[in-house]
């Protein structure tokens, strides 16, 4: 996603006989002009500090914002929303009263008093408090503002039916041998069947069960945070002979309706020398920040709440997950990553596949791998993980970046929410600063030797040969100024969709092998260092880069020679 359209906004309203307009401009000055520590009601001079009770904010639901008018209400008005810690929230689609599935309400009671209540989305719901800022347009109103207050409630979403075909999720994205899968399947039709399939070198169906029976499954309004929480329709248990890679479960029905699940296998054990050990990190992080399913992912929000933001901060793992999906054309997520992994097996490299999820909860995982392959889109890391990586190269382990836009937003891993601050706030979850680890003290580039910059977003073009002289570039022939990485399966050049850069956090021993030809200097840059713990680490900074590797010879041998070097028992190996 273009980072520019990440704006810093004001919720905005002209109320119209309650006709409302949100707007997703800049917030204005009097809230920004100077940084704080301690918010007191000087701070927002022209805002009102509303309270609000609320057990834990990450299970919030329907709430209502609710404005007392006394003489009178007014035609038209605007509302600035603003949360106690001095973070302007975002809002952005245009509203009509009559519309969507909540009218907004205009109570008229007795003394000639008027409750607005309008329907307030959860993500508004941070800390204990806002600051809420009314201005009408009239000049001199007969009517005064009275009172305002939020009412909030946890747990208690409203049903929505679903009218979806066949569709489904599985509550981990990483299992083992022997561990049971619980499919949970909206099945509106009655009966289904399900498919296994293996993506390596060859997309492999590895078991196929029939004629089971299948129940309609509704959710709530606020499912894309709080999770379906669905019924069990199978459960299967993971064959022993099932190998460590990327795995769908196809769902199809009667009706000819189909609809695919990723998940990953990882080993159970690990046999051979550490030193050739390989880890695959699939990135599921950014399978689930991506998914809009039930209404907002950490891009989107469709919810029609009157007072919302752009996208959404929390999102839950526990859902239909359509972006995610294994078939289709090879974008980013899942269906990019087997391309990588197809790469591997086609050149006979022996690899265990690990999740987010893996790395997040197991600080030691990583010290069972001699190399760690981060595969294309790697761009929501937990502190937790972050740890577990620096501590990997630390202790001389090797990696390869087959990504882009990595290790990019700070995220908060939580009952299966995950929660991502874009607006530079504090996660709900654990009360700690959220935004870009770049921007909190741990500049990903210290570590990978480039980051993500949106200069060149969305282009895709070729590398062009910076060092060829270097031995990454042994047995290709290349010399300076040639390209590589011309096609792609993924939309083009193997420097395209996210690329990241060199800065001033990247290690001084850094070597710049190749640059994508994007416009605006916004090409990906390739690059090599040694790292102090013993180990090397080598970064393509592009998300399209899998897409070339499978089809591009220069780029293959490139990633053979830094494969050997890593997985090789010595140097002396290599010849």
């Amino acid at each position: 996603m273009d980072r520019r359209n990440f704006l810093k906004g004001a919720a905005a309203f002209t109320l119209t006989a309650v006709t409302f307009v949100l707007a997703s401009q800049t917030a204005p000055a009097r809230y920004v002009t100077k940084k704080i520590k301690n918010l007191s009601y000087q701070i927002f001079p022209e805002g009102e500090s509303v309270r609000y009770t609320v057990t834990d904010p990450a299970k919030a639901s329907l709430s209502f914002i609710n404005l007392k008018f006394v003489g009178g209400a007014p035609k038209e008005f605007t509302l600035n929303v603003i949360t106690k810690k001095g973070d302007v929230l975002v809002e952005g689609k245009p509203l009509n009263p009559e519309q969507g599935e909540l009218e907004i309400q205009v109570i008229e009671r007795e003394n000639d008093e008027y409750i607005i209540q309008m329907n307030i989305s959860p993500e508004m719901i941070i800390g204990d408090r806002v600051y809420v800022d009314v201005k009408q347009k009239e000049s001199n109103p007969k009517y005064a503002l009275e009172d305002i207050w939020i009412d909030v409630k946890e747990g208690t979403d409203p049903v929505v039916e679903n009218e979806h075909d066949i569709e489904g999720y599985v509550p981990q994205l990483s299992y083992r041998a022997g561990e049971e899968i619980e499919l949970k399947v909206h099945a509106p039709t009655g009966r289904f069947g399900i498919e296994f399939v293996r993506y390596g070198k060859e997309e492999k169906v590895v078991d196929r069960v029939e004629n089971i029976k299948g129940i309609k499954q509704n959710y709530t309004r606020y499912v894309y945070r709080n999770g379906a929480n669905w019924k069990t329709s199978y459960s299967y248990r993971v064959p022993d002979s099932w190998r460590t890679g990327l795995y769908g479960a196809r769902l199809f029905d009667q009706s000819g309706k189909e609809f695919y699940i990723s998940f990953n296998i990882k080993s159970s054990r690990y046999t051979g020398e550490k030193k050739k050990r390989i880890a695959v990190l699939s990135s599921t992080n950014t399978w689930t920040a991506y998914n809009t399913w039930g209404g907002a992912s950490l891009y989107k929000y469709f919810v029609n709440d009157h007072v919302s933001p752009l996208y959404a901060q929390i999102v839950n793992s526990q859902r239909p997950n359509i972006e995610a999906s294994p078939v289709g054309d090879p974008i980013h997520l899942a269906n990019a990553e087997k391309l990588i992994l197809s790469w591997l097996e086609e050149n006979e490299y022996d690899f265990h596949v690990i999740a987010d999820s893996d790395l997040h909860t197991d600080k030691d995982l990583l010290s069972h791998f001699g190399t760690l392959i981060i595969n294309t889109h790697g761009e929501y890391w937990t502190e937790e993980m972050y740890n577990a990586l620096e501590d990997f190269m630390n202790q001389g382990g090797n990696l390869l970046y087959l990504s882009g836009n990595g290790v990019y937003w700070k995220s908060v891993v939580k009952d299966n929410q995950l929660e991502v601050r874009k607006a530079f706030g504090y996660h709900v979850l654990n009360d700690e600063r959220g935004g870009l680890w770049n921007r909190i003290g741990r500049s990903e580039a210290g570590l990978l030797g480039v980051r993500y910059t949106p200069t060149g977003f969305n282009t895709f073009h070729p590398y062009k040969v910076k060092q060829a002289d270097h031995w990454i570039f042994d047995g290709t022939n290349l010399k300076n100024g040639d390209e590589i990485g011309k096609e792609g399966l993924n939309r083009g050049g193997a420097s395209g969709h996210e690329t990241d850069k060199r800065n001033e956090f990247s290690p001084k021993n850094l070597i710049l092998l190749a640059k994508g030809t994007n416009p605006e200097d916004g090409g990906a840059e390739m690059v090599y260092y040694d790292h102090p713990g013993g180990g090397g680490v080598f970064s393509v900074g592009s998300v399209t880069f899998g897409g070339s590797l499978v089809v591009d010879d220069k780029l293959s041998q490139m990633v053979k020679n830094v494969m050997n070097r890593y997985t090789l028992e010595s140097k002396s190996d290599l010849s």
